[in-house]
């Protein structure tokens, strides 16, 4: 089979686990949070804006959304109200608890040339 710009990670910001293989970025924060019952989880409301820009430069993330708790048993699939980078929607309550979905607004070049808003889930 051939690779194509459809293989996840073939493309720039296509795969965010993959956003630019061998390439070594600057250090860029990454943000743990503790809970009152001392867990500690990886704030990915904060950190996949930060790592999607360390690796591909030519992109800025306009905004982040990530699931919100169901209840105590589980998470939803729901996604959160945009956290903007203007800090607008940013003090949800439940857009920093452990998640397991993300999603980002993002403003990048295109192959045809020029900028575009895109976004990846």
């Amino acid at each position: 089979k051939i690779l194509t710009l459809r293989t996840p990670g073939a493309g720039m910001g296509s795969c965010l686990l993959l956003p630019n293989i061998g390439y070594n970025p600057s250090s860029f924060p990454i943000h743990y949070i503790r809970n009152s019952n001392a867990q500690v989880y990886e704030d990915i409301a904060y950190n996949v804006p930060r790592i999607f820009e360390a690796f591909w430069t030519q992109a800025k993330v306009l905004g982040v959304q990530t699931n919100d708790i169901l209840d105590n048993n589980g998470l939803s699939n729901d996604l959160t109200t945009k956290c903007l980078v203007t800090g607008e929607g940013c003090i949800a309550p439940n857009l920093r608890p452990p998640n397991s979905r993300v999603a980002i607004d993002f403003n990048g070049p295109t192959r045809g040339g020029g900028r575009v808003t895109q976004s990846a889930d």
